[in-house]
């Protein structure tokens, strides 16, 4: 998070360069370096299209739901794999372009992620480490391999990417309220669908209350008035979620399936 003095009137961010006014709107060239990276990201995310398949289990999980017609259109116990979101953006890919587009959404995503790590770089420090970082995001090859999947993993770090660094200049206030309001709502979704996205994704929402209150503790400032928004928002969304769980027993039997996985040591035998 990026702290504040407790009059509210000057920055101490975790870099050079502050919000807006010191790091300065992007210029033609950071714009084309920008489009450059996002262009060789997505080549190296499309390279062997027919590569880019439906593999792992979860998986097919995500991708299976409109093939499922005697089970409601719903693979059986969905549920308990991941919340509604990520395979209805799949299953409404597949109703527009077919079998073959399982995995464009975590191509989508994965070359989104670019361009928020950018801003995350370059409005934490400066403009090259923002364009460094994009650079390393863009040519990672965990991170390349996952964009190919119909996995969570890549959406939910978007997710979580966009909520971090929104609060992270919407929460001090550094920044005019007519400017943070937006910043908030915008931390607010991103970590919404996070949490809509995977079961734990409320890491999003974790961090940012975490960094909040270190601020606090670290600047002796104080919250502003308006930091509920993003923990507002994101329940909000996340009631929808437990909303459609409803019809499966509620998070109930969410819950239950997760701690079959959290055995201790007494477990790692069997």
């Amino acid at each position: 998070m990026s702290p504040a003095t407790t009059d509210d009137a000057v920055a101490v961010s975790p870099g050079p360069a502050a919000h807006d006014e010191t790091a300065g709107r992007p210029s033609r060239l950071e714009w084309l370096a920008l489009g450059g990276v996002l262009l060789l990201g997505l080549l190296l995310r499309l390279v062997y299209p027919s590569g880019a398949v439906v593999e792992h289990f979860d998986e097919g999980v995500y991708a299976s739901n409109l093939f499922c017609e005697s089970e409601g259109y719903r693979y059986p116990d969905r549920h308990l794999y991941a919340p509604p979101l990520w395979p209805a953006v799949i299953e409404n890919t597949l109703v527009f372009f077919g079998p073959a587009a399982a995995c464009w959404p975590g191509l989508a995503a994965g070359t989104l992620l670019i361009g928020v790590v950018w801003w995350a770089g370059r409005s934490w420090f400066d403009v090259a480490t923002g364009l460094t970082a994009a650079t390393l995001v863009a040519t990672d090859a965990l991170l390349i391999q996952f964009s190919r999947t119909a996995l969570v993993d890549i959406p939910m770090t978007l997710w979580l990417a966009t909520a971090v660094v929104a609060a992270s200049w919407g929460l001090p206030a550094v920044v005019p309220l007519r400017r943070r309001l937006p910043l908030l709502v915008v931390a607010g979704l991103a970590a919404g669908l996070a949490w809509a996205t995977k079961y734990s994704g409320w890491l999003p929402l974790a961090i940012v209350v975490a960094g909040t209150a270190a601020w606090v503790v670290v600047s002796r400032g104080r919250p502003t008035a308006w930091s509920p928004i993003v923990s507002a928002i994101a329940g909000g969304i996340w009631l929808l979620v437990l909303a459609s769980l409803q019809e499966t027993g509620g998070y109930g039997p969410v819950a239950a399936n997760h701690a079959r996985y959290v055995v201790g040591l007494a477990g790692w035998g069997d």
